[in-house]
């Protein structure tokens, strides 16, 4: 047990508690890709011709979403 506990410890990478703000784009992204599963949904039911503009302006937000993490984590890391 000491032995797992020694290796655990020496080999471990401390990492940074999560934000509020973190956790805010977190809930965000998760509701933008249960809006995107919907209407997934919906395509099949009813057609992806009816659905062109919504999808096309989710996936834009989704996209905004995740470029905006990805350059607060690149400011973080210098």
């Amino acid at each position: 047990m000491a032995e797992y506990v020694r290796e655990s410890a020496l080999q471990s990478e401390v990492v940074q508690p999560r934000t509020e703000a973190y956790m805010k784009e977190f809930r965000t992204l998760v509701g933008l890709a249960n809006n995107l599963n919907q209407l997934t949904k919906m395509a099949h039911q009813d057609g992806i011709i009816y659905l062109y503009s919504p999808i096309g302006n989710l996936l834009e937000e989704i996209t905004n979403t995740i470029r905006g993490y990805k350059q607060e984590n690149y400011k973080k890391k210098k």
